[in-house]
């Protein structure tokens, strides 16, 4: 998203439905976002230089982790324990 909002949306549901948006998740835009395979956690990784971590099922912020440019790409390893990012443009 350029304007660094998350939105979840549940289209298992009939019609289809929010489950949750956060408005403000990033600064500006959002370069990449991932979910932990367990579906339990979002990453996000923006151009505001932050990786950030959510709970998929309240849109609450875990942890945020500033870094020192802003982030291009992000993959997450199947255990959901590493994250790899890449800065940059």
């Amino acid at each position: 998203s350029s304007t660094g909002c998350i939105s979840l949306w549940n289209f298992a549901s009939s019609p289809q439905s929010l489950r949750f948006e956060i408005p403000f998740a990033h600064q500006g835009k959002i370069s990449d976002l991932a979910f932990s395979q367990n579906g339990i956690l979002i990453f996000s990784a923006g151009t505001d230089s932050f990786f950030r971590v959510w709970c998929a099922t309240t849109g609450e912020n875990l942890a945020q982790f500033p870094l020192s440019a802003p982030v291009s790409s992000l993959s997450v390893l199947p255990d959901s324990s590493t994250h790899i990012v890449a800065l940059g443009d």
